[in-house]
């Protein structure tokens, strides 16, 4: 008897959060007012944070998270807004919230659904795992807090919808880390299917959300629920068709490749630096055309990665095959969900394609050169 105490007296300890200063006897509000204006500060600079690091290091999975941070950031926001003044009944927060959840959920699952079918992903950088790691424990933190003011006011919407949202925040966060992990490892995949996971991460928290604010309600809880749910799905077709048709978009520039060369014809070598080949021979596969333009950088003072970037824009170019290729001049084609090969060994022209219609060449996921001092300065960011 003695014992089961003791034991019940540990697991109605260990319910608080062993951060929490306070005891059973007192109120949680001044914490549930500091969790909610922090998990929204927090998300708010997270989301900039993310999303920079992301896109410099190629990380569709940080991307994900960085939309993820932006609408947990708004939708806190609305939380606090709401807590405080009154203003918004807590079916209201819950439409509005569960709406913008779903709706980048959808966006996350698309994009990384038609990255996976069109484009092959880069290899992220250490810095990219970094942000993931603080990111995890950030999250945590907030969802230990939150989960504990949920435990003592277990009828308070705006508690709950803040303890969803950083629970799914906290188990994003470690599917992104895993993900990130095995991508700077070789398995480049695994981070837009981390990001896939993200994404169905907002789904699942947005109809909690759903359920939770419209099962409380009667008549006029089911009349906004049905304009709710009417409007998220015509959206949600929207997204869908904007993704498929930028997929068949990149698939239809997969005809077009893009080759430096030093010389104006098929026989000539290839030119053993992209940016500084004094042409470029781009052929269109099923058009069977071929043209030859000069490079632009050699004869006047512009940027390679410009010229390259417009060359590239105004032929629809999607497959360049190089020997060699910079920091700088991948990220511009990779923005541009240009495929890039590189051949093994010094070559004609015509001999590169043949190489590359057969199947001979391995698509790329990192720069193989450098320029100048630039690899000393990002050579931990990335692991090329």
């Amino acid at each position: 008897m003695r014992y089961s105490r003791k034991r019940a007296k540990k697991r109605e300890h260990s319910l608080n959060y062993f951060l929490c200063k306070s005891t059973k006897d007192e109120t949680c509000s001044a914490c549930q007012e500091r969790v909610v204006s922090g998990s929204f500060l927090y998300h708010g600079i997270a989301a900039l944070i993310k999303g920079m690091v992301g896109l410099m290091t190629g990380s569709k999975v940080l991307v994900a998270e960085a939309v993820h941070s932006f609408t947990d950031s708004v939708g806190f926001g609305i939380n606090y807004f709401g807590g405080r003044t009154k203003q918004i009944s807590n079916l209201l927060q819950g439409a509005l919230i569960g709406s913008i959840m779903l709706l980048s959920g959808i966006w996350i699952c698309s994009d990384s659904i038609a990255i996976i079918i069109s484009q092959t992903p880069p290899r992220p950088g250490l810095l990219a795992l970094l942000v993931a790691v603080i990111s995890v424990l950030a999250n945590w933190h907030l969802y230990m807090i939150s989960a504990c003011i949920h435990r003592q006011e277990p009828d308070n919407g705006n508690v709950f919808m803040c303890m969803v949202q950083n629970r799914i925040n906290f188990f994003a966060s470690c599917f992104a880390f895993f993900g990130i992990l095995l991508a700077v490892s070789g398995f480049v995949f695994v981070d837009p299917v981390a990001a896939i996971s993200i994404g169905l991460f907002q789904i699942y928290g947005a109809l909690q959300i759903f359920k939770d604010s419209f099962d409380k309600e009667g008549l006029k809880a089911a009349l906004i629920k049905k304009r709710v749910l009417l409007s998220l799905g015509t959206l949600t077709v929207f997204i869908i068709l904007y993704f498929t048709h930028g997929v068949c978009d990149v698939l239809d520039r997969r005809q077009v490749i893009l080759v430096p060369s030093e010389g104006a014809t098929s026989e000539s070598p290839v030119s053993s630096l992209l940016g500084r080949a004094p042409y470029f021979y781009i052929q269109n596969i099923k058009e069977r055309m071929t043209k030859v333009q000069v490079n632009a950088s050699r004869l006047y003072n512009v940027e390679e990665s410009i010229v390259i970037g417009a060359i590239v824009d105004n032929n629809r170019v999607g497959v360049v095959l190089a020997l060699k290729v910079g920091p700088g001049m991948f990220s511009t084609l990779r923005s541009r969900s240009v495929r890039i090969y590189y051949g093994d060994r010094q070559e004609n022209v015509g001999a590169l394609i043949s190489d590359y219609l057969a199947g001979r060449l391995k698509c790329a996921v990192s720069p193989n050169t450098t320029r100048g001092f630039g690899r000393s300065q990002v050579r931990w960011l990335a692991p090329w």
